[in-house]
This record gives C-alpha cells, sequence and structure tokens, in this order.
C-alpha cells in the first residue's frame, strides 16, 4: 500500500460488527469482521470512499496485536478466546491496557491509504467492548474536512495547514474508560499539555505541496477528539502564491454544538481564500447599505490616545472606556476614564464631538461647549474632511484616506436597520436585538447571510459575538463642562449614542443614533449639539 499522510482530527463514525464464527482447538477464537453502512447518520463515507478492512490491519485486542487476514471474502481476527474483548485500531495508539482502561496516544498524523486498485481507504481510530459476542467498533473522536477553495489566486501552493484550539488538546495522550456504563459507548479524554497545535504536512514532515488553481479546490482531513470543551478551532492555511510570495490565512472556526464536539462527528469547513484575504480591522461579515452597496464594519468602537497621537479600533467589540467606574478598557494597568480628556492624556478615549479627529484644528480632545470648536458645516451636510476615518489607525491598515473607513449617514443607517431583510424579517428581532456580551449590554446587528438561532435572540449571557455579527455596546455620553457644572459620563452600560456623518437638514445640527436597551434605534435618529462626546463605529466598501 501506498500511504498518503494527512493531519487529522475530528471523526467518521464506523461501526464494525466482529461476530464468533468458531472456537479453534488451540484455544483462540476467530472473529469475522464487517464494516456495515448504516446511512448518513453513521458518517461511515468519508469523502465518497467507504472505509473498509484490508489484510494485515493491526488490532490490539485484549492488549495483543492481531493482525486481520482474509478467510476466502470474509474479513477475520483470529483471538484468544476470553469472557470479554477490549478492541483497538489500529494497534498502534495503545500505550497501555489495564483493567477496564486503555491509555491511548491519539495520532498526530492520520493515514489514509491507497490500495492496488487505487481506492483509498479510511484508517480511523475506533474502540470496541463486548462480552463475548460481537465487537462493535466506533470512531473515538470526530474529523474536520477543512475544504480549502481558492477564488483569489490564478493558483496557490499550499505548504501545510494549522488547526489550533486554546481550550483542549488536539493530539497527544488520552484514554477509554468505563465502556459499559457509559451511555456513548467510549470516552476519549484529552489533555492540553502542549498538544493544541496540530501542521498538517506531507509524509517525513515534508511540505503538502499541492497546487490549488482559480476557483478550484482541496479538501485536508483532520482528525480531533470527541470532547465538551472545544469551543472554536483557528485555521491557518500556509502558502505561496503564483508569484512566489508566501501568503497565509487564518481563520476562526467556531464549534456550532455549543461547546460539544459528538463522536463520530464529520464536519465540513468551507475555507474560501477569497473570503480570508480581508483588510485588517475588520468584521468578517457583510451588511447592506442599500441594494448596491455592501460594508464590513470596523471591529471596534474608535479609541484615541491623545499623548502619542495614535487612533485604533477597539480590541473587542464590547470594549468601552466610559468613566473611573464603568468600562474595561485598560493601559498599563490603569483603567482608562473618559473625564481625563486632554491633550497629554495617556489613557484612551471613545467618546468625541462630532468632527473632532484633528483636521483644521478641531481635536479629539476638544471638550468645550461651543459648536464652532467643531467639525465645519460641509457641503451635502457631510463630514468630509472631518470624518474620523482620513486618519491612519494602527490596526486599521494604516491607511489614512476616507476612501477606506468612513461614517455611515442617515439613509444608510436607516436601510441597515429598517430596510435590509434579515432572518426573513426586518427591524428588531431581524437585522438587530438587543443583548449582554462579557457582561456589556448592547446592540447586535446581524450581517446579510446571518441565520438567526433563537437563543441569540434578547439574550443577556452571550461570551462572544457572533461570527461575523457586530457589537455596539452602550457605551454612554460625554457632556463638557459648563460654568460651575462639571463634565459628565453619563447612562454607560444603558445608552449608546453613535455619530452619523450626516447634519439635520432641517436644523442643520449634525445627525446620531440613539441605542438603549428600550428603544428601537431605527427610530431614534435624531439631531444634536456638536459639542456631546459620542462613540465612532467606522465602516468600509466590501469588494
Amino acid at each position: 500500500m501506498k500511504n498518503m499522510r494527512f493531519c487529522s482530527l475530528l471523526v467518521v463514525a464506523l461501526l464494525v460488527s466482529m461476530v464468533v464464527s468458531g472456537c479453534k482447538k488451540d484455544g483462540t477464537v476467530s472473529l469475522r469482521a464487517k464494516i456495515a453502512n448504516f446511512g448518513n447518520e453513521s458518517k461511515v463515507y468519508l469523502d465518497n470512499r467507504t472505509p473498509r478492512w484490508s489484510a494485515n490491519d493491526p488490532v490490539n485486542v485484549n492488549d495483543s496485536l492481531v493482525l486481520l487476514r482474509y478467510s476466502g471474502s470474509n474479513p477475520v481476527l483470529d483471538v484468544s478466546q476470553a469472557p470479554t474483548y477490549w478492541a483497538v485500531y489500529p494497534s498502534q495508539i495503545v500505550s497501555s491496557f489495564s483493567n477496564s482502561r486503555i491509555n491511548l496516544s491519539i495520532p498526530q498524523v492520520q493515514t489514509y491509504e491507497e490500495d492496488a486498485s487505487g481506492q483509498q481507504v479510511v484508517k480511523a481510530p475506533m474502540a470496541a467492548y463486548s462480552r463475548g459476542e460481537e465487537l462493535s467498533f466506533t470512531n473515538l473522536g470526530a474529523l474536520l474536512a477543512i475544504n480549502i477553495v481558492n477564488n483569489a489566486y490564478s493558483s496557490i501552493t499550499v505548504s501545510e495547514v494549522r488547526v489550533s484550539a486554546s481550550d483542549i488538546a488536539l493530539w497527544g495522550d488520552g484514554y477509554v474508560d468505563d465502556y459499559q456504563s457509559d451511555n456513548r459507548k467510549m470516552v476519549l479524554t484529552s489533555t492540553p499539555q502542549d498538544h493544541n497545535e496540530i501542521i498538517v504536512r506531507g509524509a517525513d514532515n515534508a511540505s503538502l505541496n499541492f497546487v490549488i488553481s482559480r476557483n478550484n479546490s482541496k479538501t485536508v482531513y483532520v482528525y480531533v477528539p470527541s470532547t465538551e470543551l472545544a469551543n472554536k478551532y483557528s485555521i491557518t492555511v500556509v502558502a505561496t502564491s503564483i508569484t512566489g510570495a508566501d501568503v497565509s490565512f487564518t481563520r476562526t472556526q467556531s464549534n456550532s454544538h455549543g461547546g460539544t464536539l459528538p463522536r463520530n462527528y464529520f464536519a465540513i469547513v468551507p475555507f474560501n481564500i477569497a473570503d480570508e484575504v480581508l483588510p485588517e480591522g475588520v468584521v468578517d461579515g457583510i451588511f447592506s447599505l442599500s441594494a448596491n452597496q455592501r460594508v464590513r464594519f470596523a471591529k471596534g468602537n474608535l479609541q484615541y490616545q491623545a499623548s502619542s497621537g495614535t487612533w485604533r479600533f477597539a480590541t473587542n467589540q464590547w470594549d468601552y472606556v466610559g468613566d473611573a467606574t464603568h468600562g474595561n478598557v485598560y493601559e498599563n494597568g490603569v483603567k482608562c476614564n473618559n473625564a481625563l480628556i486632554g491633550e497629554d492624556y495617556s489613557g484612551w478615549i471613545d467618546l468625541f464631538g462630532w468632527g473632532a479627529n484633528g483636521y483644521n484644528g478641531r481635536e479629539p480632545w476638544t471638550n468645550t461647549k461651543t459648536n464652532s470648536d467643531y467639525g465645519d458645516e460641509m457641503p451635502n451636510y457631510l463630514l468630509d474632511n472631518y470624518d474620523w476615518g482620513r486618519n491612519t489607525i494602527e490596526n486599521g491598515g494604516n491607511a489614512g484616506n476616507t476612501q477606506l473607513w468612513y461614517t455611515l449617514l442617515g439613509p444608510q443607517w436607516r436601510y441597515l436597520l429598517v430596510d435590509r431583510t434579515v432572518n426573513g424579517g426586518q427591524g428588531l428581532g431581524y437585522s438587530f436585538s438587543h443583548v449582554t456580551i462579557n457582561n456589556v449590554a448592547g446592540i447586535i446587528l446581524y450581517h446579510d447571510n446571518f441565520f438567526l438561532q433563537s437563543s441569540y435572540n434578547e439574550r443577556t449571557d452571550l461570551t462572544e459575538v457572533p461570527d461575523g455579527c457586530v457589537f455596539l455596546p452602550y457605551a454612554g455620553m460625554r457632556t463638557p463642562p459648563s460654568g460651575t457644572v462639571a463634565l459628565r459620563i453619563d447612562e454607560c452600560g444603558s445608552k449608546a449614542n453613535y455619530w452619523l456623518g450626516t447634519y439635520s437638514e432641517r436644523n442643520s445640527n449634525p445627525l446620531q443614533v440613539l441605542m438603549t436597551n428600550t428603544s428601537n434605534p431605527s427610530q431614534s435618529t435624531m439631531s444634536t449639539n456638536k459639542y456631546l462626546g459620542m462613540s465612532v463605529r467606522l465602516v468600509q466598501n466590501a469588494q
């Protein structure tokens, strides 16, 4: 047989029945092996190929190596007669055996073999237990089929594929224990140790070196232990483009089963190279602003550090500065505070007066109640040069022009919240919802292709933003001091005010969209004073 090795870790369900065919005089029993197809739920088929036994396949039965043989057309295992049988395939993964526990070493490389006729057969780790009648082999984990599609380059040459997880070991020591009392038949326990990453390479650690031309694909299989701990995987495809330049694509694959990877689960993970070539700083979700315009949002609210003149996007979508008490942004271990706004402040602020972006003396730290100290009214009632997107943003590509990042206009915001159809409907509960994520309240915007799970709607206990969606935290509002009235930071955690790039044609005041946990923001676009400090979330056009 010719070995073709791929790193693997999720699994196909294989059921193998071993039927006692008779006792030999020397105290051995011949067990007939059969791989049965029980339909799609059994996950017997992998990539349209049927797993099957081959002559000399190594099986460990009761801690003894047994090579499968064929008697005519029947695959047979000759084993010592015993009242019970533990069996593990392939035998090489067994490191020790005692009583009701088999200690296993989960392979880093999963082997697929090609027989003389050219058919590929699967060698997935399996185990079985029997009191003497038959052995039903069950896969010990799940299989990720990472389908890499190249729609971005004339061709790429893939050298390796990496899969990592922060919360479980993807390969290493594990054990199968207590088969009799466990309804799932097998429990595979894996400890993180230093085995949180799998690198898929070719035989003898050589480069995979397979070419994917434009509009074609290739599938790489990664075998992982079934677990109730894995919440998401980070998948990286390392390749060389047709020009010879190294390219690397990374995405996070969330576990759609709420942290549980069932044994025998076969997951196809789509990995479109074109989708992964994303500008820096964006959320990977598409949002329509009209019938013809689509955008991606920045990955967090805009922040500014006056002492260094640095603009950045918040690290997490739920991050906001707040005041001395509210908020979750720190600099060098010190809580940041919008009330400390000033030209030399070394912390971060994220509440700005309208147009206070540094252009023409309208500085981000401006904190007066004089409207003329902020962005000038421009033709067509737009921010124009006063848009924050004209600045270089350190984690947003450092482009420094409004052709990349810009602030939404009033009509665009209305289409996003009111006219856009998502999840079969429009408006509150369809295109957006009130939620709390990591104990921060706000509004979640669902991207155009999002399929709403009921658990996301009006939830108060999410720990992360669903993939591709946008979260706008209730970051409060700053009111400058006036006379004897001190500067105020109000409504953190209960309201958010996001600037629009539009003036009101009625009274020449800038527009904001007000979000609260009780209001419908699609009906809360209003004009207000330029001097109020409000949040900014930029967007850029989706190519």
